[in-house]
């Protein structure tokens, strides 16, 4: 993320939420690091106040707020929370995404420009109890198209996404190692039901095609779960439009393949 103005409003915050949020962002990271970083940076240049009355209409934690983008011409009415509480149906939007971190500390009346840099159209990533589709899905807050990619033997979100909530999944796949728990995480979900454009399911012997595509053409290792992302794509069980720019995250690290004790 990068800033768009030279100045930015000010901001000011309550001593309280100070310390939390310097805790939150100091302990972000894998795919909230980013978010961490950004937020951060808001903190850093802040007014520090002792007293919430003596600034109304400023925007802290808990604030019920009303925005419009500019870009879209949206307006959206959320509730600023921290992580734990985010329920994206329920307009309970986390401090940690780019929206949160950058209404934080506003005052009625006033604007901020922010740019989340997106080189791609599309991110393919691999789900187990999907923490990692979720902070993706959070962070781009659907400017990038999110696909998940399963195995068919264990569809947990899936599952959740058909039922409607996290419900046990089956668990048979060449990938369960790192991609088969019963169920996708309770916090995720709100974001993978927002943001996720698809689910897409391989079959093992694709997944174990792709793993060996990504050594013999690449010299990349990763373990079956790492390769099942890739494998949507070259399987064609995910098909680029023309020109669409298509990023594979390759994750994982339960391979046996290499071992460096022998080093």
């Amino acid at each position: 993320m990068t800033y768009l103005r030279s100045t930015l409003p000010p901001i000011a915050i309550t001593r309280g939420d100070q310390e939390k949020l310097i805790r939150l962002a100091d302990a972000s990271g894998g795919a909230f690091a980013q978010a961490g970083d950004y937020l951060a940076r808001e903190i850093e240049r802040a007014e520090v106040i002792e007293e919430f009355d003596s600034r109304p209409g400023l925007v802290k934690m808990g604030s019920r707020v009303a925005f419009r983008d500019d870009r879209s011409g949206q307006i959206r009415t959320v509730t600023l929370v921290y992580p734990d509480d985010a329920d994206v149906a329920k307009g309970r939007i986390s401090v940690l995404t780019p929206v949160g971190a950058a209404l934080i500390g506003l005052s009625v009346g006033q604007s901020i420009e922010w740019e989340t840099q997106a080189a791609l159209d599309t991110i393919l990533v691999a789900v187990g109890g999907g923490g990692l589709v979720g902070g993706l899905a959070a962070w781009y807050e659907g400017r990038v198209k999110i696909v998940a990619v399963e195995p068919e033997g264990a569809p947990t979100l899936h599952a959740a996404l058909a039922a409607g909530r996290p419900v046990d999944a089956p668990m048979g796949s060449v990938a369960a190692d790192s991609l088969a728990p019963r169920q996708v995480g309770q916090l995720m979900f709100p974001f993978a039901r927002t943001y996720v454009d698809r689910v897409a399911l391989v079959t093992d012997d694709a997944i174990l095609k792709a793993q060996a595509a990504l050594w013999n053409e690449m010299r990349i290792v990763v373990e079956p779960g790492g390769a099942t992302a890739f494998a949507a794509l070259l399987s064609g069980v995910y098909k680029p439009a023309p020109a669409e720019r298509v990023g594979v995250l390759l994750c994982g690290a339960n391979t046996t393949a290499v071992d460096f004790s022998r080093v």
